[in-house]
């Protein structure tokens, strides 16, 4: 793996030496559904990442032959670090406490999130659940597809534990309004954000619903 910079932009390329892909498969990759494994997988990872990498303004091409392994070219345009001024929201009243369980956003959540919330990261489901037992999150980010443990299971196990703490969905899947596993979720916001107030709206929403399930759980 390399990463180039050129001006404003940044080109990350990533190779192996595999069997590589022949012609149509080549052309197909990044097709929604599409897959060369039997029984194993969606077919929705690489179409993922091409939605991810366009939503960001990128681009993302393939090279493969037969026998001579495969390499995938990633253009990006270079983020400088700062939040738009658009994202300063005046709306939240307190600095909230988030847990986020998800690793390829994590970093990018976390100097957002930060500059107003106190963020802690967890690997997976399973030690987001564990780090739930002192009882002071306001907030969980929960991703559909992470390890050992499906995200809405989290979200339901999560409400079992205490149901105060409002659970966002953050995916990259592109879901229907009625889609079921949404029923888990009290919230959901869409990866990658077009624009970083979003990310900042939804916790500031979510931080007004944990405010009044508390202050409901308070009520004699």
């Amino acid at each position: 793996m390399t990463t180039t910079k050129s001006e404003d932009r940044v080109v990350l390329t990533v190779s192996d030496d595999g069997i590589g892909m022949d012609e149509e498969v080549r052309r197909r990759v990044f097709e929604p559904f599409f897959t060369t494994k039997a029984d194993v997988g969606t077919g929705l990872g690489l179409s993922t990442v091409y939605g991810q990498v366009t939503r960001w303004g990128g681009n993302i091409e393939v090279k493969s032959e037969p026998g001579r392994g495969t390499t995938f070219e990633i253009d990006l345009p270079v983020w400088n670090g700062d939040v738009p001024p658009s994202t300063e929201l005046q709306t939240i009243t307190r600095r909230g406490r988030v847990l986020e369980d998800e690793e390829m956003v994590r970093d990018v959540v976390g100097s957002v999130l930060g500059l107003k919330h106190e963020v802690q990261a967890e690997e997976d489901g399973e030690a987001a659940l564990r780090a739930l037992g002192d009882g002071s999150f306001d907030i969980v980010l929960i991703d559909l597809g992470m390890p050992n443990m499906p995200g809405g299971q989290v979200a339901l196990m999560i409400r079992e534990i205490d149901p105060r703490i409002v659970t966002v969905l953050m995916t990259g899947w592109s879901l229907a309004d009625d889609d079921p596993r949404l029923m888990a979720f009290d919230l959901s916001i869409q990866k990658p954000f077009a624009d970083m107030a979003a990310l900042l709206q939804v916790v500031d929403r979510a931080i007004q619903m944990r405010d009044q399930r508390s202050g409901e759980d308070d009520t004699p």
